[in-house]
């Protein structure tokens, strides 16, 4: 495949940060301005990687967007506006209504955000990531049974 982006011939470790720290802001950044710059500027690289074919990936994300954002106020009454009931007495009301589309805007980042990730990666990619991912993993390891050793101890010797 040819790569159409300068970001696919970054080194694959920087490629890596960059997405682990999507990922990480992306759990923790819930203000509406930032889940939409994501998404569009993440739908913008998408597109640039897949071209003309990626519109319909995003053109289906849209639906999806709707139906979670209308079903969250029926599984969650939560809030002081209250637009409709239903079943009697049950709210649907605004807050709970703008939580949804908040958590459905969360979700389909993460989806938008999934093949982006494909698109740079490749196998060399991977090979290049192994090194550094398995000092790492050895690190932590060493990390938690030193804990796991020292704190039992520690607690016999306080007795």
């Amino acid at each position: 495949m040819r790569n159409r982006d300068t970001f696919s011939t970054y080194n694959p470790v920087i490629n890596f940060t960059f997405f682990i720290g999507a990922v990480v802001f992306g759990m923790f950044f819930v203000h509406p301005a930032f889940l939409i710059c994501s998404f569009v500027l993440s739908s913008v690289y998408y597109l640039t990687v897949r071209g003309a074919g990626g519109l319909k990936l995003i053109a289906g994300l849209i639906p999806l967007f709707i139906f979670m954002s209308a079903i969250n106020p029926l599984l969650n009454s939560n809030g002081d506006t209250v637009l409709f009931t239903y079943f009697g007495d049950r709210p649907y009301t605004f807050e709970a209504l703008c939580y949804g589309m908040a958590l459905s805007a969360m979700l389909l980042r993460r989806l938008r955000n999934s093949p982006a990730v494909r698109a740079p990666s490749a196998s060399s990619t991977q090979l290049a990531i192994g090194p550094y991912l398995s000092r790492l993993f050895r690190w932590l390891l060493r990390v938690a049974a030193l804990a796991l050793r020292v704190f039992p101890q520690s607690l016999l010797l306080s007795r």
